[in-house]
């Protein structure tokens, strides 16, 4: 199985869409219709890491995504773990090792790289100012797509 593990801020949006939209749950069309290439040339299934998921439920989130045009393919999201014991990248490895560990390839899209940095070979890192670019859909699809298998 391939994963993608979805950030939300500054990948789905950015510091100009979110200025531009006046709201704090915006989501860029744009941004989304990258994703969907991933999905669509790699088969991968979307498990959300985003800090979004402290503050939704799955079922609202996935709403929200699928109305903005994401594939129907989010699957889960990451482990809530104590903020102070853990990062995000402890959160994603507990969804894999712990929790899911059938998984063949992966990538993680996110803006924020140091609490990521055990995964740097399969993290594809987006600004805050720009969000996903078509440079990240290419890295993305190539980490899943690729010879980048799961480290154990």
């Amino acid at each position: 199985m391939k994963i993608l593990f979805l950030d939300i801020d500054g990948v789905l949006n950015s510091a100009f869409v979110l200025a531009e939209q006046r709201r704090g749950d915006a989501i860029d069309r744009d941004m989304v219709e990258r994703i969907n290439r991933i999905v669509d040339s790699t088969g991968c299934f979307i498990v959300i890491s985003s800090a979004w998921r402290l503050y939704a439920s799955f079922d609202s989130l996935v709403a929200l995504l699928s109305s903005h045009g994401l594939r129907n393919v989010v699957i889960d999201i990451t482990p809530r773990l104590d903020p102070s014991d853990y990062n995000r990248g402890d959160e994603i490895k507990a969804w894999m090792y712990d929790m899911n560990p059938s998984i063949t390839n992966f990538a993680i899209i996110d803006d924020f790289g140091d609490p990521l940095s055990d995964f740097r070979d399969h993290l594809v890192l987006t600004t805050w100012a720009k969000g996903t670019e078509d440079s990240h859909v290419e890295q993305a699809i190539n980490l899943l797509n690729g010879e980048q298998h799961v480290a154990r």
